[in-house]
């Protein structure tokens, strides 16, 4: 498996960065897990400062714990059963046997979100149809499309040309906003995402009004990579990239210091993320009613589109990205 999260400090820190969403039906117990886990791994001859230990214990949670970087092999085993655990056996492995030789601290980083939906899918109406990569006219590849019909918060942006359904979660704390322009192709989606912001999505939410939609959805098993010191330095963060102009020296004790500065060499990113649906009783009733129901809002979602998964209460966001092609 790809390295995942990797924020390496030269000497080094990485982040590792996990999301896992799966959905279960009304017949089965209703689940919704969001644990948030932190660990700082050290180089054995590296004195982290007690007062960046306390406050990464006090404001993240983060555990610490000394390794050999030299002896590759055994570090990144320690770092990946720590996530295997973090993640509940989901990632078994961020790191590679292998680091730089100034590789000093590695941080990790996971969220694991496992969440039921508050209107299931219908599993048995599940089938097989056409989804557009490139948008329709294009070619088309098969996928697994997932049917619902609910009542569910929707709205139409005008002035952007792009359309927003809410699929609620059990808790009725977090939701999974899927965003499409009309007619979507690839080039559309980048576009949108050059022009949201969390503030503008997050100003659009109270807009939406609840309307009888039928949605049909593409059931999911996605892995994305993405370097994330692009954009890092299109926030502004540069200097922690420069081992002149890095100041990270409160870490580490003075004397442990040196004569190198600490600063981050690379941001890696991963996300896993699963979207399915389970259960067998109820479905052909259903099925009957999906066929013959008419719904004030048809959402397909058979084109590329954009998931914005947040915590309602306090506007978190857990997960966003663009999806091309829901077959990972």
């Amino acid at each position: 498996m790809q390295r995942f999260s990797q924020f390496a400090l030269n000497k080094s820190i990485v982040v590792a960065f996990y999301i896992h969403n799966t959905q279960h039906t009304r017949y089965i117990r209703k689940i919704h897990i969001l644990r948030l886990a932190n660990a700082i791994f050290a180089q054995d001859n590296l004195v982290l400062s007690p007062k960046f230990v306390q406050a990464a214990g006090d404001i993240y949670g983060a555990s610490s714990q000394q390794v050999n970087f030299r002896n590759g092999a055994a570090a990144a085993s320690t770092i990946n059963n720590w996530v295997n655990k973090a993640t509940s056996g989901k990632i078994r492995e961020i790191v590679s046997g292998s680091f730089s030789s100034e590789t000093s601290v590695v941080i990790a980083s996971s969220l694991y979100f496992k969440a039921s939906w508050q209107n299931e899918f219908i599993p048995k109406i599940t089938k097989p149809k056409d989804f557009f990569p490139d948008g329709k006219g294009r070619p088309s590849v098969k996928v697994d499309m997932m049917s619902l019909i609910e009542c569910l918060p929707y709205h139409f942006e005008q002035s952007m040309g792009f359309k927003m359904i809410g699929l609620p979660y059990s808790d009725n704390s977090s939701t999974m906003y899927v965003m499409m322009p009309q007619d979507s192709t690839r080039a559309k989606v980048r576009d949108l995402q050059s022009r949201l912001t969390a503030a503008k999505i997050d100003s659009m939410i109270p807009m939406m009004k609840r309307r009888t939609a039928t949605v049909s959805f593409p059931r999911m098993q996605l892995e994305s990579s993405t370097n994330l010191q692009k954009a890092f330095r299109q926030l502004g963060i540069k200097s922690i990239f420069s081992a002149q102009n890095s100041n990270l020296r409160n870490m580490v004790v003075p004397k442990a210091q040196g004569q190198q500065n600490l600063f981050v060499s690379q941001i890696n990113h991963k996300v896993n993320l699963s979207v399915d649906e389970k259960g067998t009783e109820g479905a052909a009733v259903t099925m009957t009613l999906i066929d013959r129901s008419a719904s004030a809002v048809y959402f397909n979602v058979n084109q590329p589109f954009l998931i914005y998964v947040r915590h309602d209460p306090t506007r978190l966001p857990l997960f966003y990205g663009a999806v091309f092609d829901p077959r990972g």
